[in-house]
């Protein structure tokens, strides 16, 4: 429960609030060689400083046990960068690496188990206990390998995810002319139809038009014999008269 965990707070890293106060590089040191650096810090995350690499220089000062642990142990200068320079205790070559402090609060959840571990070595030197010591820096390593392959394996997740991304950007820069060729020729086929459903309409109407003017025009019924011989009498009558 709560008080549980307030108990392992205040016996592996000090009362809460003190630990909540902490930085840390995320560097444990034996002397001026790393002994672990602590999963999920700044330090880890860059992959640039080992276990067994040699701190040669802190801040442009020859290292010392001193000196080293002096500025990698502060605890109130959270934001600042420490600059390094090391012995890489893999091929021998000498960089400079810049770590920046981090508060501890800021730290995520499974960074906490190196940090324990951490306070948990400082113990056993301190017990001379040589036993726990070799115990706990054997736990430090393996934690670390298990710690390096999950950030391998998301490091190429990541790469893979920046792929996809990558070639998505290139298909949709290489379709965009093309699908803006495509929207044109539909505004311009559209315009087209609207022309063609114009000109129908005026076929249609110029028909309509010349039909009406081309009907027959009305005409009126032939007179019959009897109607003719009438109209013949009376204008006869009409000329004698």
């Amino acid at each position: 429960g709560l008080e549980v965990e307030d108990q392992v707070n205040e016996e592996t890293c000090g009362a809460v609030k003190s630990f909540a106060g902490m930085t840390t590089t995320g560097l444990a040191l034996d002397g001026v060689e790393v002994a672990h650096v602590m999963v999920g810090s700044e330090a880890f995350k860059s992959n640039k400083i080992h276990a067994g690499d040699v701190i040669l220089s802190v801040n442009d000062q020859v290292a010392t046990t001193w000196n080293v642990k002096s500025v990698l142990d502060a605890r109130d200068r959270a934001g600042e960068t420490v600059k390094l320079r090391v012995r890489s205790a893999r091929n021998s070559e000498i960089t400079e690496v810049t770590i920046p402090r981090q508060s501890c609060a800021d730290l995520p959840q499974h960074a906490l188990l190196s940090h324990y571990l951490t306070l948990a070595r400082e113990d056993a030197e301190q017990e001379g206990s040589a036993d726990k010591h070799h115990l706990i820096t054997a736990a430090m390593a393996v934690w670390s390998k298990i710690a390096r392959k999950a950030q391998a394996k998301e490091g190429k997740a990541l790469v893979r995810s920046q792929e996809q991304a990558s070639r998505i950007q290139q298909c949709s820069a290489s379709l965009s002319p093309l699908l803006e060729k495509i929207h044109l020729d539909i505004v311009f086929l559209q315009e087209e139809l609207g022309r063609a459903y114009r000109y129908i309409d005026e076929l249609k109407l110029s028909a309509g038009k010349q039909t009406l003017n081309s009907s027959p025009a009305r005409q009126l019924p032939r007179p019959n014999s009897q109607t003719v011989a009438m109209e013949s009498s009376l204008l006869a009558s009409l000329d004698r008269a």
